[in-house]
């Protein structure tokens, strides 16, 4: 009765014409909300690739300062946890990790080689060696600074 009362009033193709418009706009509203989730599993995914980096550096640093005494596995290890940075990352991180990398290796070597050096080059080799220590150590607490843009969510866009 209600019914043919306002089809009485109303033509149906008025009718029909405000459904679809009523489904398309809640298909849209669908859509849009997808898009938004999607926007924000990328940036999650980010943050979790982006935190593995900063994480390797961090146990590689450690391990370093724990014990100067680094092998070989130990630079492999962070080569290979950091690997992905310049995907992750502006220019700025890939290049820092590689300085990390570069001293830490120059340390590496300046102590396999300490042993048979005499002398003035005995003493260089001692005060390079410090002075890479100092810089490795010194990383560290730079390491939250560093990542930190990258890092928190607040200033994601």
């Amino acid at each position: 009765m209600i019914l043919g009362c306002i089809f009485a009033v109303i033509k149906p193709e008025y009718i029909f014409t405000a459904i679809t418009i009523i489904i398309g706009a809640s298909v849209a509203y669908t859509a849009y909300n997808q898009y938004r989730l999607s926007k924000e599993k990328f940036k999650l995914d980010m943050f979790d690739k982006r935190y593995g980096v900063y994480k390797n550096t961090q146990v590689f640093l450690s391990k370093f300062l724990i014990n100067p005494k680094i092998e070989m596995k130990d630079f492999l290890e962070f080569r290979a946890g950091t690997q992905d940075s310049v995907f992750l990352f502006k220019d700025d991180i890939p290049n820092y990790l590689e300085d990390i990398h570069k001293k830490a290796f120059d340390f590496w070597e300046i102590r396999r080689d300490l042993d048979g050096a005499q002398g003035d080059e005995r003493s260089e080799m001692v005060r390079e060696k410090t002075e890479l220590f100092r810089w490795l150590h010194n990383q560290l607490p730079e390491l939250k600074n560093k990542f930190a843009p990258y890092l928190k969510f607040k200033t994601w866009k």
